[in-house]
């Protein structure tokens, strides 16, 4: 999954919150055809620079919930007020983006993000890949991040 958002504020909290967010582990389910459970490998969130100051953050689809709750992200996904709308929806679909769907604002992650405002543009949804043959997770299917 990714999340795609323009973050707002002084630079130094900004930067403290993108090495929150890079620091984050997650937990992305791992499975094989004919087992009954997920097995799980811990990955570390990823964040990505676009221009424009456009941040993309790479995280397993199970967590979307969590880290939009932690970025202050509005539950039913529209953008704060005094963000234009005709120039979000020309970036979200230059940038082949879906908008953000509701979701459950129950938990969230303990990022320093105070002074920082993030203006949400939408998320990616990524494939499914199997492993090939030759390494630890050989035939193991998982969300390709």
């Amino acid at each position: 999954m990714h999340f795609v958002f323009i973050p707002y504020g002084i630079k130094e909290f900004v930067d403290r919150l993108v090495v929150e967010m890079q620091c984050q582990k997650f937990l992305l389910k791992v499975y094989k055809e004919g087992e009954k459970e997920a097995k799980g490998e811990w990955v570390q969130g990823s964040v990505r620079i676009l221009p424009f100051g456009v941040y993309e953050y790479v995280f397993p689809k199970e967590d979307l919930d969590v880290v939009l709750t932690s970025l202050k992200i509005s539950p039913d996904g529209k953008p704060q007020e005094y963000a234009d709308k005709f120039v979000l929806g020309v970036m979200r679909k230059a940038l082949k983006l879906n908008p953000i769907p509701k979701f459950n604002n129950d938990k969230k992650f303990l990022w320093i993000n105070e002074h920082v405002t993030c203006v949400p543009l939408g998320i990616r949804k990524d494939g499914e890949i199997t492993e090939p043959e030759g390494n630890k997770y050989a035939g193991y299917t998982h969300e390709a991040l």
